[in-house]
């Protein structure tokens, strides 16, 4: 064999060596576009998840919020409530023989609570003593028979932290004479009572009453009791006496008329 033959074959060999090669190359980097391809796809879905898995723990904090929101006093109902089955309005029984923490118009209420164990010796009250009251004091329009004349008694405001306002009232069925409860002052609840019965007849027996007021839990509120009564001889007995107001988890009494 020739040197022309050997280099020859030398230079076939060289030639199919290097296709061998490139081919070889060629597929190894097609693999790698590949695979990093499906690791791009990887990542997208990932960052998709948990972006997905982001918008629903941001809708539950939303959830959460609307669950514990509020009645308009941003305040939470469960943080406004009270603990114990009743609460004390300030003053609410008259127990100071005054009418501190609530407010007088006109000249119906007199200038300070009665007392009833005065009342009840004089027999103040058309011969009919006072009963059925658990405290010292009441406010009434009632000024021994002989004169009768409009106002309002009006309650500071105070937060209501509990369904229902229990109270003690003497009334008869007279729209003029009524109790409210009112927001930012305008009455939202007005409510009439009739402890006279279906005779008419005046009496001296206080009522248990009751107006509930889930409507306004956790809002600031005042109570005002209203005469409007005007004194003539059909309308002497037409005097309101109140009083023992507070909060209860509990209703005690008749719930009375609503006027609105």
């Amino acid at each position: 064999m020739g040197n022309l033959t050997i280099i020859g074959i030398i230079i076939v060999a060289i030639i199919v060596i290097g296709g061998i090669l490139y081919f070889l190359n060629t597929k190894s980097s097609t693999n790698n576009n590949v695979s990093s391809n499906h690791t791009s796809t990887s990542n997208a879905n990932t960052t998709k998840k948990t972006n997905s898995t982001n918008s629903t723990v941001s809708q539950s904090n939303v959830t959460t919020t609307q669950n514990t929101s509020t009645n308009g006093n941003n305040t939470a109902l469960a943080d406004c409530l009270s603990g114990t089955s009743t609460v004390s309005i300030p003053n609410g029984n008259f127990g100071t023989g005054t009418y501190q923490d609530w407010n007088t118009t006109g000249v119906g209420f007199g200038t300070s609570p009665a007392n009833i164990t005065e009342y009840n010796t004089n027999n103040d009250y058309y011969n009919s003593p006072w009963t059925n009251y658990n405290g010292q004091y009441f406010a009434t329009t009632y000024t021994g028979g002989i004169l009768i004349s409009t106002g309002n008694l009006t309650s500071n405001a105070f937060q209501v932290t509990e369904p229902y306002l229990n109270f003690k009232i003497v009334s008869p069925q007279n729209n003029l004479l009524y109790v409210e409860v009112m927001e930012n002052n305008t009455p939202i609840i007005i409510k009439q009572f009739n402890s006279y019965g279906n005779s008419g007849a005046p009496t001296g027996t206080f009522e248990n009453a009751t107006i509930p007021l889930t409507s306004l839990l956790c809002k600031n509120v005042n109570i005002r009791v209203v005469s409007g009564v005007v004194y003539t001889p059909a309308t002497k007995y037409d005097i309101i006496a109140v009083g023992d107001f507070y909060l209860s988890k509990v209703p005690v009494g008749s719930p009375g008329t609503s006027l609105n």
